[in-house]
C-alpha cells in the first residue's frame, strides 16, 4: 500500500512572494515557477509546516549555491570527496554523496510501500525525452547503453542523481528519511543539520546565516 503526505498543504502556507524574498535576501537568483517545484518537494518530504520548510529551503540553498549547482563542482572540496567516495561525489539539491547512501537510495526507490517510486517514475519519463532528443549528450549516451536500468539503479549509475528531473526528487527523500523525524521531535536547525545532514561544521555560521533570512522571508520570528 502506497504512503501518501497531505499533497501540496505547504502552497496553502506560503506565497510567492515569501518564496522570492528568500531568494533575494540571500542574493540567489529566483528560479522561475520555485513555488511549485518546492511545494512537490515539500509534500514528498513530509513537510507541513513554515519552519520546516524554512529550515528545508535553507539546506538545499547552502547546498546547491542558491539551487545552481547539481553536481558537486567546488575546487577546494571536490578532490577530497573523488579521494574518499570515489564516483559517489556530491549531486541533487542536497548533494548525497557515499557509496552506502546511493544504495539505500536505489533500494527506497524501488519500494512499492514508499511515496518515491511514483515520483521517480515521472522524473523518469522526462529524462528518457531529453536522452532520446539528444542522443549525442552524455545523458543520451548513457541511457541508448543502459536503457531504463539507468534511471533508477543509482548505485550503478550515480550521475543520474545529478539531472535536474532528480535533484529535488532525491533531496526531498534524504530530508524525509534523515531530517523530517528530528524536526518532528523539537530539534533545532543546528541539530538537525549536525545529525541529519552531517555537514561539516566550519559552514555551519554560512548556513545559519541562509536559515534566518529565509526565516525572515517567510515571515518566521
Amino acid at each position: 500500500m502506497l504512503i501518501w503526505y497531505n499533497l501540496f498543504i505547504i502552497k496553502d502556507i506560503l506565497t510567492e512572494k515569501e518564496y522570492k524574498d528568500a531568494f533575494e535576501l540571500n542574493k540567489y537568483k529566483y528560479v522561475d515557477n520555485f513555488s511549485e517545484f518546492l511545494e512537490e518537494g515539500c509534500d514528498l518530504a513530509g513537510i507541513e509546516t513554515k519552519e520546516e520548510a524554512a529550515m528545508f529551503l535553507a539546506t538545499l540553498f547552502h547546498e546547491s549555491n542558491g539551487m545552481s549547482v547539481l553536481v558537486e563542482n567546488d575546487p577546494e572540496t571536490l578532490p577530497v570527496s573523488e579521494n574518499l567516495y570515489g564516483k559517489y561525489i556530491g549531486r541533487g539539491y542536497i548533494q548525497l554523496s557515499d557509496e552506502r547512501n546511493y544504495k539505500v537510495l536505489k533500494k527506497d526507490f524501488s519500494d512499492e510501500n514508499k511515496p518515491y517510486i511514483t515520483y521517480a517514475q515521472k522524473a523518469m519519463e522526462n529524462i528518457i525525452k531529453r536522452a532520446e532528443k539528444d542522443k549525442s549528450s552524455e545523458l543520451g549516451k548513457a541511457f541508448e547503453k543502459n536503457g531504463k536500468s539507468l534511471l533508477f539503479d543509482f548505485e550503478k549509475n550515480p550521475q543520474i542523481v545529478g539531472e535536474i528531473e532528480y535533484a529535488m526528487i532525491v533531496s526531498s527523500w534524504y530530508w524525509k528519511e534523515n531530517c523530517h523525524e528530528l524536526y518532528m521531535k523539537g530539534r533545532s536547525f543546528e541539530n538537525i543539520i549536525e545529525n541529519g545532514i552531517r555537514a561539516q561544521i566550519r559552514h555551519n555560521n554560512r548556513r545559519r546565516e541562509i536559515y534566518e533570512k529565509v526565516c525572515k522571508a517567510f515571515n518566521i520570528e
